[in-house]
């Protein structure tokens, strides 16, 4: 990522010197840092979840979200799909006999019957701690001009601390703006399911929800 930016940055560059800088320089950030560019941003981590499911491929830079999704689109059209490495790795499992338990949670870890080393290997977004969630972001941030699209994928027992705790890193290691989703638990209206907040938003955010109840 920091060669696809530094490279795109000097190519700008070099625009700007043919065709001059983009007509909103004047005030920017690059124009306080006294570097000319023909483009006011030249990386981004895009959006790509419905896109990488209908062509199959990877989303970014999301972890696997599941082994097994279902995902409702656009005008209710409701897209399923069984991750084809664990298709081809499944060895003698069966799969109609797995399926229950595949649709009931994101995560295969609490599966026993699936072998330790299969679960091992197919650790999804729901494993990964909300912390590392957002230091990943980070990483990738700091070479991004634009945002990182990234969902930091919160336990369904999530607590309004937690996720100030989360704000609050995203502020500090500079993400530009912050997605956090909490899994549903029954009618539980306590917690907003998704929040996205833009970065100017993050401290207060967490400043807010430090001052509420957090034993919720």
């Amino acid at each position: 990522m920091e060669f696809f930016r530094s490279r795109a940055h000097l190519a700008s560059a070099r625009l700007a010197a043919e065709s001059g800088v983009f007509p909103a320089y004047q005030g920017s950030r690059l124009q306080t840092i006294h570097r000319r560019h023909r483009n006011a941003t030249v990386t981004t981590i895009a959006p790509t979840g419905s896109i990488s499911l209908i062509a199959g491929c990877s989303p970014g830079i999301e972890p696997l979200y599941g082994v097994y999704e279902v995902r409702r689109i656009m005008d209710g059209i409701v897209l399923t799909s069984l991750h084809r490495a664990f298709v081809r790795r499944r060895r003698a499992l069966d799969l109609d006999s797995l399926r229950s338990n595949l649709t009931a949670h994101p995560s295969i870890q609490h599966v026993t019957h699936i072998p330790e080393e299969l679960r091992r290997l197919f650790v999804t977004a729901h494993d990964v701690s909300p912390e590392h969630h957002v230091r990943m972001q980070g990483v990738f941030q700091r070479y991004s001009d634009s945002g990182v699209s990234k969902t930091i994928n919160l336990p369904a027992t999530a607590t309004k601390a937690e996720a100030a705790t989360a704000f609050l890193l995203a502020y500090q290691l500079g993400c530009k703006g912050l997605t956090v989703f909490r899994r549903a638990v029954g009618n539980d209206k306590s917690f907003p399911a998704a929040l996205r907040i833009p970065v100017e938003a993050c401290r207060s955010y967490a400043q807010f929800f430090n001052k509420i109840d957090t034993t919720r």
